[in-house]
C-alpha cells in the first residue's frame, strides 16, 4: 500500500498578488501558479490580468498542491476556499493561458 503523503499541501494564508501568475502569501512564501502562463506586467495586458488575479485571490485562504520550485518561489496548483482552481478561473475568465509546457493539457478545453 503506498502511504497517503500531506506534506506537498499547504495552506496560502491572505495572498497578496504581484501578477496573474505569482502572488505572495502571508508568511513571505511566493507561490509561482503551476500550469498558468499570465501576461508580464509591462505588457498592455499584465495590469488587467493582475487586477482580475486580485479580485480572485487576495484575502482568501487558498490551498495548495507543491508541484515543484521556480527561482525563489514554490509552484503550486491552488484552490480557493469553494473549491474553485485559481489557475482555471483565470484561464476561463480570458486574463491567463495554459502554460502547456508544464500543465499537460491539464487545463485543455477551459477558456472562453
Amino acid at each position: 500500500m503506498t502511504p497517503l503523503i500531506l506534506a506537498a499541501l499547504f495552506v496560502c494564508t491572505s495572498p497578496v498578488v504581484h501578477d496573474a501568475d505569482t502572488w505572495r502569501c502571508a508568511d513571505g512564501t511566493r507561490v509561482r501558479a503551476w500550469g498558468l502562463d499570465g501576461p508580464e506586467l509591462n505588457t498592455p495586458a499584465g495590469p488587467p490580468a493582475r487586477n482580475a488575479a486580485a479580485r480572485l485571490i487576495n484575502g482568501q485562504n487558498l490551498t495548495c498542491d507543491r508541484r515543484g520550485n521556480s527561482y525563489d518561489r514554490i509552484v503550486a496548483l491552488c484552490t480557493l476556499p469553494d473549491g474553485r482552481d485559481v489557475a482555471a478561473e483565470l484561464i476561463r475568465q480570458g486574463v491567463a493561458k495554459e502554460w502547456l509546457r508544464f500543465s499537460g493539457g491539464y487545463y485543455q478545453g477551459i477558456g472562453r
